[in-house]
């Protein structure tokens, strides 16, 4: 398996979740956060997330930052290493051409 760049805290992460109690059984929303300096890196960055299956959340302008717009790439799928290395290795991707900044993902435990 290919790592991402965020395998550490992504193992974290999903250690942090077991904990808590998820019941990786079932699908949770894993929402990829992505901050933008352009308004075209934003649109790009919407753009494929779609293509790929992905649905954007918690879209917008910071009011109190000039030029920093954010949101979130949504997915469901079980919260496992294996999905959610597969789903950062893809944001990563599209980080890297849309040239944004990839913050990371997070989740509501489902029980």
């Amino acid at each position: 398996m290919i790592k991402s760049r965020n395998y550490d805290r992504n193992i974290a992460v999903v250690k942090a979740l077991r904990d808590a109690g998820a019941d990786f059984r079932k699908q949770h929303a894993l929402e990829h956060h992505l901050y933008c300096y352009t308004q075209a890196s934003f649109e790009l960055v919407q753009s494929l997330g779609i293509r790929l299956g992905y649905s954007v959340a918690h879209e917008g302008k910071h009011e109190d930052e000039q030029d920093l717009w954010s949101l979130d790439l949504v997915k469901r799928s079980a919260p496992d290493i294996e999905s959610v290395e597969r789903q950062s290795l893809e944001i990563e991707e599209i980080a890297e051409r849309a040239n944004a900044k990839y913050d990371g993902w997070g989740t509501e435990v489902e029980q």
